[in-house]
């Protein structure tokens, strides 16, 4: 079996920093919040064995997926197949209407 690389974009580590603000706001702890994210993260690392683990989403791009990563979190990611990588997109939280988020940044409203 392959083993692809996990990788995080620009935009995805930006997700993270309102994620934790979330988190603590509702939790109201800073260490739990940050194990969440790192529980969240955690998921996201069993991808380099199993990139095709979440369902497809290609409505919203070429090769898009979504993993669930917690009972509240999603992540939105691509399997760049030849590179041998797994570029996770996006982290939503909480509710968050995600498949409008990626519509409007993808001018698709």
């Amino acid at each position: 079996m392959t083993s692809f690389e996990v990788r995080e974009s620009l935009a995805g580590l930006r997700d993270f920093a309102p994620l934790e603000v979330h988190l603590v706001e509702t939790i109201g702890e800073a260490a739990l919040a940050e194990r969440r994210i790192a529980a969240i993260r955690a998921t996201a690392r069993k991808l380099s064995e199993l990139p095709r683990l979440g369902p497809d989403l290609s409505d919203h791009g070429k090769d898009i997926r979504m993993l669930t990563a917690s009972a509240k979190a999603v992540a939105l990611y691509a399997v760049q197949e030849k590179a041998g990588i797994v570029l996770m997109l996006r982290a939503f939280y909480g509710g968050e209407d995600y498949e409008a988020l990626v519509r409007a940044e993808n001018g698709n409203t």
